[in-house]
């Protein structure tokens, strides 16, 4: 893109800036309040508006070469949801197709995560917008168009994002495939760490003493 294209853009998002931060805040105690209220355990929800200068420096969006419509980048609010147990990941799932209208296109839900050959231990992540009801509502009106992206974890798989990628460095072959073959051990050690905590979780309930 070149600096012209970049001014134009950038313009335009400090413009808008102030207007994602507060939808970012809004979405968040949303789905705080809409997780919380089906009665499901959250570690946090963290929302935040893309910086303008991190904006800035990105590149390749599509459409912006018909120029600067910023709708069309769902990236610029997005959402984290950490939560306890797989089970919890599921919930939350079924909460936000209900509540958002989700873009499937640009989505991974937890169907798509069970092929067996799969590598990492990548996590449930949709691209949403307010449903028709919603954005009716005067409070939520200005909101309707803009896009947002939301991922869903559990804790331990925040912890594999979170190190995955400093351990993912070029090296030659031989080196590479012995990597590969660790990080694989370790997705499957924390899967099992996630489904055994559930496991134990559910029969500390049920055991539990009135």
């Amino acid at each position: 893109m070149n600096g012209s294209k970049t001014d134009e853009w950038g313009r335009k998002y400090m413009e808008k800036y102030s207007l994602y931060e507060e939808f970012a805040e809004r979405i968040t105690n949303l789905l705080q309040n809409l997780i919380e209220g089906e009665g499901i355990e959250v570690y946090s929800v963290l929302g935040r508006a893309k910086a303008p200068g991190e904006f800035i420096r990105a590149a390749g969006f599509p459409g912006m070469t018909n120029g600067p419509v910023l709708t069309g980048i769902p990236d610029l609010c997005s959402i984290k949801i950490l939560v306890s147990f797989p089970d919890d990941v599921e919930k939350v799932e079924q909460i936000i197709q209900k509540e958002f209208l989700a873009d499937m296109s640009r989505s991974i839900p937890m169907s798509s995560l069970e092929a067996p050959d799969r590598y990492g231990y990548p996590s449930v992540s949709y691209v949403l917008s307010l449903n028709r009801d919603r954005g009716a509502l005067r409070e939520w009106a200005k909101y309707k168009d803009l896009p947002f992206t939301l991922e869903v974890r559990t804790v331990l798989q925040e912890v594999w994002a979170s190190n995955a990628p400093k351990v993912s460095l070029p090296t030659d072959s031989v080196t590479r495939k012995k990597m590969q073959r660790r990080l694989f051990r370790l997705t499957a050690l924390l899967e099992e760490a996630d489904e055994g905590f559930l496991s134990m979780w559910e029969t500390a309930r049920e055991t539990a003493m009135p």
